[in-house]
This record gives C-alpha cells, sequence and structure tokens, in this order.
C-alpha cells in the first residue's frame, strides 16, 4: 500500500486537462518574430530611364507616384529594383498567376522577395503590344514580413 499511494499521486499529476496542456506548449514562431523586433521598411528608388534601354523585348514595370517613375522592372529573365543608390537584381521563381507575356509574378533575391500582381479585368491596351494594369507590388524580407507595399499602374509590352 505504500508503494501504491506514491504510485498513484504520481499518475494522477501527470494526467492535466486537455486545454492545460495546450496552453502549455510553445510558440516558437511569434518568439522568433518578436526577438527579430520590426521589420525594417525599405524605400524603392526610381529607375532612371536610361537603365532600362536594351533590358529585353517584353517587359512589366511598376509605376511610381510621379509620371514616367519606375520602381520595378520585370522581364521573362530578370527582375531589378532600386534600393540605396544601387541596382538589385532578383532571379523569377515560378508563381500561380503569371503577368502577360510569361513574365513571373515572383522574384526572389539576396534579401528580399517581391510578388507582382495585377487585375486583369482593369487592363486598358494601349496599342498592339502595350497594356496598362492595376496591379500591386509587396516586397517581404528574408523573415516574409512585409517591407513595401505599393498599389499602382502595372505597364506590360514590348519595349515599355
Amino acid at each position: 500500500m505504500r508503494i501504491a499511494l506514491p504510485l498513484l499521486i504520481a499518475l494522477l499529476a501527470g494526467c492535466g486537462s486537455e486545454s492545460e496542456r495546450r496552453q502549455s506548449t510553445v510558440d516558437y514562431h511569434s518568439m522568433n518574430l518578436r526577438a527579430l523586433g520590426p521589420a525594417k521598411e525599405i524605400k524603392p528608388e526610381p529607375i532612371k530611364a536610361f537603365e532600362l534601354s536594351g533590358i529585353g523585348p517584353f517587359v512589366c514595370v511598376v509605376a511610381g507616384e510621379a509620371e514616367r517613375e519606375v520602381l520595378f522592372v520585370a522581364t521573362p529573365s530578370i527582375g531589378a529594383m532600386r534600393l540605396r543608390g544601387e541596382n538589385v537584381r532578383f532571379s523569377p521563381t515560378s508563381s500561380d498567376e503569371p503577368l502577360p507575356h510569361d513574365i513571373a509574378g515572383r522574384f526572389t533575391g539576396q534579401s528580399y522577395t517581391v510578388e507582382l500582381s495585377v487585375d486583369p479585368r482593369t487592363e486598358t491596351s494601349a496599342g498592339p503590344d502595350l497594356a496598362y494594369f492595376i496591379g500591386r507590388m509587396t516586397v517581404r524580407d528574408q523573415y516574409d514580413r512585409i517591407v513595401f507595399e505599393h498599389g499602382g499602374r502595372v505597364e506590360c509590352g514590348a519595349g515599355v
């Protein structure tokens, strides 16, 4: 009997309710995000027109706030953005919703990923090989946190 009583107490101590066990699980993902601190927002700079010459036969550009301002360039083989005075290159990654002319909707770089999307219902033709769309550009850091978002005009076509 002396052995049975401590054994019974030990068994009952390990029988917590289901909700108690769930509360005791550690959420490592949330802990890591809190430890990282807030995401550092970035501000892409406009790409100059002469930097776009010869970039490819088909291209999509994300227009900025000002007239003829370009924040991101996407071709079937490369993406580019200007950060802190330097052109940053991105590799196209397969995406569920490609842009016109078989241009990927997702690009991966060393520190960031860029997702581009257009609403095909907003297409406005501006010539045989040029169309304007309303679209969105989302840039994420290596921890998948949004560091820049921009909605506006996306131009796709030949030699935009």
